[in-house]
């Protein structure tokens, strides 16, 4: 007789799944924009590569999400922008942390006054200022209180920190404010050019009434060589 397998409680099972269940992993509360558009691991894989500019460029297009860095101008003084933007904080020794918040920081500096030619440098400044400033000094928000994402401030930056980086801005960015509005907030004359392009034309193939069977053009190429031989023979005797 077939032994019976020994029943399995309720109890068993649900200590089974239990132990096959891991624990769910602790995601840290939002501070600022830090990590809001990159992350540590691509702050620092970028970084990684060195002087190699076109794998800096590459990697950049591929967290951007831009296409056709090198066909369409306006991708490339986007990317550009962000690019010189993480040389800085690569420059100037800013932490993980910080290099993240200050590309988001810009980020959103740009969206904010370069697509839109009706606001000022002025009003563009004012708009990072209030950027920075939350990311200079901890905020304390009650219980009760939900406050969005930009909402909270954060001890991130250091004053010092604060006037290298408002320099920057102002000699790379803020001074080129107007050009960088008329290539993306103006529209662009479209020029369409005609140009005659010479175009090589195949030759028609034979007819097939002409075409040779294959066999007999075998035959044909075997046989050439003996009548050759049969008249060189009769020429000598």
């Amino acid at each position: 007789m077939a032994k019976k397998s020994p029943k399995t409680s309720k109890k068993d099972l649900h200590e089974d799944e239990t132990a096959e269940k891991e624990p769910e992993p602790v995601q840290e509360p939002k501070r600022g924009l830090i990590w809001a558009d990159l992350s540590a691991e691509q702050i620092q894989s970028f970084f990684e590569c060195g002087e190699d500019f076109d794998q800096q460029i590459s990697q950049l297009t591929g967290y951007m999400g831009v296409q056709y860095y090198e066909q369409n101008p306006r991708s490339t003084i986007l990317v550009d922008f962000c690019y010189f933007n993480l040389m800085f904080c690569k420059e100037n020794g800013l932490t993980l942390e910080q290099t993240s918040a200050f590309y988001s920081i810009m980020k959103k500096v740009f969206d904010h006054g370069i697509y839109n030619k009706d606001v000022a440098a002025e009003e563009s400044y004012g708009y990072f200022k209030a950027l920075m400033v939350k990311h200079c000094m901890e905020s304390n928000p009650s219980e009760n209180q939900e406050e969005s994402q930009e909402d909270v401030s954060i001890q991130l930056f250091e004053l010092d920190q604060l006037k290298v980086i408002t320099d920057f801005i102002s000699t790379c960015f803020y001074r080129n404010f107007k050009a960088y509005q008329l290539c993306f907030a103006l529209p662009q004359p479209t020029v369409i050019s005609r140009r005659a392009v010479a175009v090589e034309t195949p030759l028609r193939p034979p007819p097939l009434a002409a075409a040779t069977e294959e066999a007999a053009l075998e035959a044909e190429e075997v046989a050439a060589p003996e009548d050759v031989g049969l008249e060189e023979g009769g020429s000598a005797a």
